[in-house]
């Protein structure tokens, strides 16, 4: 009977699955005299290694369980830091081996989420500086538009209000109120 539980116990080493209930039956002995042996055996502990950074209290590699989310990496680098965005992930979010994660400041959420500066500190594109390729930051604006606001402002001049960008082609009504907020001249 020692040498079925033995192979039992091997069995469910190798195969390195979640707890299970295996029952052995044992015919060492005669057929009515067989007995029942229940072996459980816990889950073999899977884990995978992800690197922390950023706007933690501990940043750092840190071992977590196979199934970790991203709420136990942060809680494993000792919480979030004050100013940390945590709104940005999704902290039920898993996580694979060999991942980084990295956590921002509300600051640095915010300058990814703004546009981008040209000639300005306040995030604001000035369309009568601006080159195409930054004029198509803005929202329905795209190359041809661009362009074509560029060539209005060398051929016309600097444009000296938002209602000035509706004589440019292809700009209308519900471009302008898009981009209306964007811009400064």
């Amino acid at each position: 009977m020692f040498y079925y539980a033995l192979l039992a116990c091997l069995c469910i080493f190798m195969a390195g699955c979640r707890k299970q209930d295996i029952t052995i039956i044992s015919d060492i002995s005669s057929e009515t005299e067989q007995a029942d042996v229940m072996i459980s055996r816990e889950e073999t502990e899977r884990t995978i290694v992800v690197h922390v950074c950023g706007a933690v209290v501990s940043p750092g590699v840190y071992t977590l369980p196979a199934d970790a989310r991203i709420y136990e990496a942060v809680e494993a680098a000792g919480g979030f830091l004050d100013g940390a965005d945590t709104q940005w992930c999704n902290q039920a979010q898993g996580l694979s081996d060999g991942e980084q994660l990295r956590i921002y400041t509300l600051e640095e959420t915010s300058e990814m989420n703004a546009p981008a500066e040209y000639g300005t500190t306040s995030g604001m594109v000035n369309v009568n500086t601006a080159s195409a390729d930054a004029l198509c930051a803005l929202p329905g604006i795209g190359t041809a538009k661009a362009k074509a606001i560029v060539d209005h402002r060398n051929q016309n001049g600097p444009f000296s209000s938002a209602e000035d960008l509706l004589r440019v082609k292809g700009i209308g009504s519900s471009i302008l109120e898009r981009i209306r907020g964007l811009i400064i001249f």
